[in-house]
C-alpha cells in the first residue's frame, strides 16, 4: 500500500478512504500556477542568449579593434624583404624602415693593420727624445735636494719617467735635473735650446714643460717600425736635415709628423733589394697624416695623428713601433678634455697624471653634469655626474662636498671612469657646475685597424704551454696568484698552496669577480710533459675585449711569461664595406660584433664569411596583402556573427508550446529561424560603423591636402581650378588632380579603390562579408604600396602643423585625428563601442560623460534583467509552494471528511442490513 504525502511533510493520506488519488490532483493544480515561473524561465534564458550574444559580438569587435590597432602606422604595415645572394658571405633581417634597394657587403680577408700616432698638433714638433742610457744612471739625472742652491744637488732614490706628463719624477714625484749645459742644471731641455734652468738659485722659466735631455756623448734610441719579420730603422740625426722632404733613414726632434711620414715613406722606397743596407728590405708600409679634431681656432690648432697602414694583412702581419718622441706610436694615450659645451660651468677639468689608459681600442668618454636644473658648486654641493664611452660603457659619480680641498680649490683625490682613465677638477675663476654641460675625454690605442686572417669579430684566446697532467700543481710551498687583465681592466685571484691546473681552472670560472674569461683545459693527446694547456677565451667579440697575463701572476709551478703562452685568436673587431666605403682599399667599418645593424638603415647585416654579396630589399607585397587580408577577416568574422544574430526568416508558422503554454514563431521543423538579436540597436550600431568605414570615402583628396598642408605653405593646394572638359586641351581635371596626388602619395580614398568591396551576389551564403579582388589590390601594392599605406594609416599629426585637423571626441582622451586612414578610424571607432567606463571628473569622482561602449552598456542591462527575473522566480517559487501547501492542507481536510463519510456510511449500511436481517 502506497503513501503519499504533502512537500511539508506534515500532511499524509493514503486515499483510500475517498477512493481518490488528491496528489495527483495537487500536482496537476500546482503545475498550473507554475506555468509563470516556466515562462519566466524561458523568459530568462532569452535574455541570457542576448547577454551571450553581445558578449560574443564585443570580443569579436575588441579583436577587430586590436587587428586594425596592429596595422595603423606605415612601420607596422609596411613589411619588406631583404634576401642575400651569398649567405655564406652574409644574411639579413629586416625591419619595416629598410630602404629600398640593392647594396654591396664585403666581409674583410687577410686584413691589413693600421698603428696610429697619438692626436698631435700638425704644426708641432715631435720632439720628446728619451735618452739611450738608463734614466737611472746618476751622471746624467740628479735629484735636485734645495732648490734655492744651484750647486747643491745629489742622487738618490728610484727614478721614474712619467710619459704622461713627459717628466722624470722620482719616488716622492719631485721633478729632476737631467743633465747641465756649461755648468748650470738643466731643468728642461729639448735637446739643443734650453727651456728652463736655474741661474743663482733663480728659475729663468718655470711655463715649460720638463723634456727629458740627451747626454751629448750618447745618441737617442731608433725610431723603428717592424712587420712580417722586416724592420724599417730610422736613427736620430743631430743635425736637422737640409732637405728634410726628401731624407731617408733619419728623424730629428724638430720634424712636423707630416715631415716624418714623407721620410718614413721616402726610406720605403728608397730601398735597394739585395743591397744589403739598413733599410734595403723594409716592410711593405706606408705613413700618412690623419686629421682628427680641431682644438680652439687658428692655424695652429689642427690636431691629426701619423697613421703607419701595412701593406700585406693577414694576422702574421702586426705592426710594432719603438716611438721615442711624442707621438706614442707605441703606447696608449689620453688627450686633455675638451669641453664640448662648456658655457656656464667654471672649474677647469684635466686628465690626472697618475691616469694610464689600459684599453684596447680608440674612444671617447663623454661627462655630463646630470644633478642642478641651476647651478651648483663645487666644496657646497654634492654634484652628480654621468658618463658614457663610444664602447657601450656607461657609469657615474658624485663629487660631494666633502671631496673638495678648500684651501687648494681642488678636487682631493682624482675619479677614475674606467681603463685606468683618472679626471681632476680645480676651481678657475669659481666653482659652479651648470646642469647638462659636458666635456669628453679622447683615449687612444695605437692599434687602429687590427690585421687579422678574417674580417669577422672574434673573441680573444690564449693557450699555455702546458704541464703534464690535470692534477699538476701549479704552485707548490706557497701560495700564488694568477693576475689578468679583460677588456682593459686588472683581475687578481689568489691560488692555494698545491692547486692543480684544474682547480685553478675552476677557480678562475667560479671568481665571483670573473668579467667574462672561460678557463678550460686541452689535452694535445700526444702524451709529454706539457699536453695539458690551459686554455683562456674572452666571452665577447671585438677588439676591445682582449685578455692579457699580468707581470704580478706568481705561480712557481708554472710558469706564465709572454713567451710561454701562445696568442691562439686575437680577440677582433668584424671588418666590412657597404657599398664599397670606405673606398681607399685599405679600411674598413669596425663593429665589436657580426651583426652590423646601424649602416643599412632598417637593416641588420649578420657577417658570416669573407666575400662580396649583393643585398636585395624590396617591399613584401605578398605580406602586405596578407596583412590587409587579416583585417579584412577580422572585419567578416564581426560581420557573419551580427548576421547570424540579427537574421529574420519570414516563413515562420505559430505552433502551440506545451511547456511554456505559449504561440511561437517556429519553422515547419520546428526550429527557431530568426536570430536571436533581430532588431538590436546595438547590433545595428555595429554594423553600420563597420560599413561605414569600408565602404564609405576614407577622405576626400581635399580633405587630405588641407591636413597636410592646412596653410597652403608647402604648395599641396595649387591645383588647378576645376574647369569643364570641352574647354581644356589635354588631359582631364581628374587626370590631374589623380597625377598631382599621385606624385605626391595620395591615389586611393576608399578601400574599393583597391580590391575590397561588398559581395555583389546578395543571396549567396557570404553575402554580409567583404571580398577582396587579389589582382586588384595586388596591383595596388605593387604599383604605388604609399599610397595604399597612406588609405590604411595616414595621420595629420605625422605631418607639421596639424592643429585643424584635431578634434577631442571624448574629454578624457587624447586628440583624434578628424581624418585618417581606415585602420585609424576603425581603431577609434571600435574603441569606442567596447570602451569599459564612462568618463570621470578627477575632481568628484562622479561621471561627467557617459562614453561606456554600447556592448558594454547593453551587457550591464542583460544582466541586470536576468537577475531580476531571478528576483522573480524565486518570488514565483514561494508564492507556488505556500499554493501547494494550502491545497494539501484542504485535500487532507477533504479526505478526512470523506474517510469520516465513508465510515458513518459504512455504520449506517450495516443498521440497515441488520434491520433487513431482523425483519426476515
Amino acid at each position: 500500500m502506497s503513501t503519499a504525502s504533502s512537500i511539508s511533510g506534515a500532511i499524509k493520506w493514503t486515499g483510500l478512504a475517498s477512493g481518490t488519488d488528491f496528489k495527483s490532483v495537487v500536482e496537476k493544480l500546482v503545475a498550473i500556477e507554475q506555468r509563470t515561473v516556466t515562462r519566466q524561465k524561458v523568459w530568462q534564458s532569452e535574455w541570457q542568449l542576448k547577454l551571450d550574444a553581445i558578449n560574443g559580438l564585443d570580443a569579436r569587435l575588441v579583436a577587430l579593434k586590436l587587428n586594425a590597432q596592429d596595422y595603423d602606422t606605415r612601420d607596422k604595415f609596411l613589411t619588406r624583404a631583404a634576401t642575400s645572394a651569398k649567405p655564406e658571405v652574409a644574411t639579413i633581417t629586416n625591419t619595416s624602415t629598410a630602404a629600398t634597394g640593392v647594396y654591396s657587403v664585403e666581409v674583410g680577408d687577410k686584413i691589413v693593420e693600421k698603428v696610429g700616432s697619438k692626436t698631435y698638433n700638425d704644426a708641432a714638433h715631435i720632439g720628446n727624445i728619451i735618452p739611450a742610457t738608463s734614466p737611472d744612471d746618476p751622471a746624467i739625472i740628479q735629484k735636485v735636494t734645495d732648490w734655492a742652491l744651484a750647486n747643491s744637488v745629489s742622487f738618490s732614490g728610484a727614478v721614474t719617467f712619467n710619459s704622461v706628463t713627459n717628466q722624470y719624477e722620482d719616488e716622492d714625484a719631485t721633478p729632476i735635473v737631467l743633465g747641465s749645459f756649461d755648468g748650470t742644471d738643466v731643468i728642461a731641455s729639448d735637446g739643443i735650446t734650453i727651456l728652463a734652468q736655474l741661474d743663482s738659485g733663480v728659475f729663468k722659466d718655470t711655463a715649460s714643460t720638463i723634456i727629458p735631455t740627451q747626454d751629448p756623448a750618447l745618441l737617442p734610441p731608433s725610431l723603428t717600425i717592424t712587420m712580417g719579420g722586416k724592420t724599417l730603422t730610422l736613427d736620430y740625426t743631430s743635425t736637422f736635415p737640409a732637405d728634410v722632404d726628401n731624407a731617408l733613414g733619419v728623424y730629428h726632434q724638430d720634424m712636423t709628423m707630416a715631415q716624418l711620414a714623407k721620410v718614413i715613406n721616402n726610406t720605403v722606397a728608397g730601398a735597394t733589394p739585395g743591397g744589403g743596407g739598413l733599410n734595403d728590405d723594409p716592410p711593405n708600409i706606408t705613413a700618412s697624416i690623419l686629421y682628427d679634431k680641431t682644438r680652439g681656432t687658428g692655424a695652429d690648432n689642427t690636431y691629426s695623428r701619423l697613421v703607419i697602414t701595412g701593406g700585406e694583412g693577414g694576422q702574421g702581419n702586426h705592426i710594432t713601433v719603438s716611438d721615442p718622441t711624442n707621438l706614442g706610436l707605441d703606447r696608449n694615450s689620453i688627450d686633455d678634455p675638451v669641453m664640448t659645451s662648456w658655457v656656464g660651468s667654471e672649474p677647469k677639468v684635466s686628465v690626472d697624471p697618475s691616469s694610464a689608459y689600459t684599453g684596447h681600442v680608440n674612444k671617447t668618454i663623454t661627462v655630463v653634469t646630470t644633478q642642478y636644473t641651476g647651478d651648483g658648486v663645487l666644496g657646497t654641493d654634492d654634484i652628480k655626474f654621468n658618463w658614457a664611452d663610444t664602447e657601450g660603457n656607461t657609469g657615474n659619480f658624485i663629487i660631494r662636498a666633502a671631496d673638495w680641498d678648500t684651501s687648494a680649490n681642488k678636487l682631493i683625490n682624482p675619479i677614475e671612469l674606467l681603463q685606468g682613465v683618472k679626471i681632476s677638477f680645480a676651481g678657475s675663476g669659481g666653482n659652479h657646475m651648470i646642469k647638462n654641460e659636458a666635456f669628453s675625454i679622447d683615449c687612444q690605442s695605437p692599434v687602429m685597424q687590427k690585421a687579422s686572417d678574417i674580417g669577422l669579430a672574434q673573441t680573444d684566446k690564449w693557450v699555455h704551454q702546458g704541464l703534464s697532467s690535470l692534477t699538476t700543481p701549479v704552485t707548490f710551498g706557497a701560495a700564488g696568484v694568477f693576475a689578468y687583465s679583460y677588456a682593459g681592466k686588472n683581475y687578481s685571484l689568489t691560488v692555494p698552496d698545491g692547486l692543480g691546473l684544474s682547480g685553478l681552472v675552476d677557480r678562475i670560472n667560479s671568481d665571483s669577480n670573473n668579467p667574462g674569461v672561460i678557463a678550460s683545459i686541452l689535452n694535445d693527446g700526444m702524451g709529454t710533459a706539457t699536453s695539458y694547456k690551459l686554455v683562456l677565451s674572452g666571452h665577447k667579440e671585438g677588439a676591445e675585449n682582449g685578455i692579457r697575463i699580468l707581470e704580478t701572476t706568481s705561480l712557481n709551478r708554472m710558469p706564465a711569461g709572454p713567451d710561454t703562452w701562445d696568442h691562439a685568436r686575437e680577440a677582433s673587431n668584424s671588418m666590412s664595406r657597404i657599398d664599397g666605403y670606405p673606398n681607399d682599399g685599405v679600411s674598413w667599418i669596425q663593429r665589436p660584433t657580426n651583426e652590423v645593424g646601424d649602416v643599412l638603415d632598417g637593416v641588420v647585416v649578420t657577417l658570416q664569411g669573407p666575400g662580396v654579396s649583393q643585398i636585395t630589399v624590396q617591399n613584401n607585397v605578398t605580406a602586405m596583402k596578407d596583412k590587409i587580408k587579416e583585417l579584412i577577416n577580422s572585419v567578416n568574422f564581426v560581420k557573419e556573427d551580427i548576421k547570424n544574430k540579427t537574421r529574420f526568416n519570414s516563413n515562420l508558422i505559430s505552433q502551440w508550446n506545451e511547456t511554456t503554454q505559449m504561440f511561437e514563431r517556429v519553422t515547419e521543423s520546428g526550429k527557431e529561424a530568426s536570430g536571436v538579436m533581430i532588431g538590436n540597436y546595438g547590433f545595428q550600431m555595429a554594423q553600420t560603423t563597420i560599413d561605414r568605414l569600408v565602404t564609405k570615402e576614407i577622405f576626400t583628396r581635399d580633405e587630405y591636402i588641407k591636413a597636410i598642408d592646412p596653410e597652403g605653405n608647402k604648395g599641396y593646394s595649387k591645383l588647378p581650378k576645376t574647369v569643364a572638359d570641352e574647354d581644356r586641351d589635354g588631359p582631364s581635371q581628374e587626370g590631374l588632380y589623380r597625377k598631382y596626388l599621385d606624385k605626391h602619395g595620395l591615389v586611393y580614398t576608399r578601400l574599393s579603390d583597391i580590391g575590397i568591396a561588398s559581395n555583389p551576389d546578395p543571396n549567396g551564403k557570404d553575402a554580409a562579408v567583404y571580398i577582396i579582388e587579389e589582382s586588384k589590390l595586388t596591383e595596388a601594392l605593387t604599383r604605388n604600396p604609399e599610397a595604399v599605406i597612406k588609405l590604411l594609416t595616414f595621420r595629420p599629426d605625422e605631418v607639421e602643423d596639424p592643429p585643424m585637423s584635431m578634434i577631442k571626441p571624448m574629454e578624457d582622451e587624447d586628440a583624434r585625428p578628424r581624418i585618417a586612414g581606415f585602420a585609424v578610424n576603425m581603431g577609434y571607432a571600435l574603441s569606442d563601442l567596447t570602451r569599459t567606463t564612462d568618463v570621470i571628473d578627477a575632481n568628484t569622482g562622479e561621471i561627467s560623460k557617459r562614453a561606456k561602449g554600447i556592448t558594454k552598456v547593453l551587457a550591464e542591462n542583460y544582466i541586470n534583467i536576468i537577475s531580476g527575473i531571478d528576483v522573480k522566480i524565486a518570488r514565483e517559487d514561494k508564492r507556488i509552494e505556500m499554493v501547494r501547501t494550502r491545497l494539501e492542507s484542504k485535500f487532507n481536510r477533504l479526505e478526512v471528511l470523506l474517510a469520516s463519510l465513508n465510515d458513518q456510511s459504512t455504520s449506517v449500511q450495516a443498521q440497515l442490513d441488520n434491520l433487513s436481517n431482523s425483519s426476515k
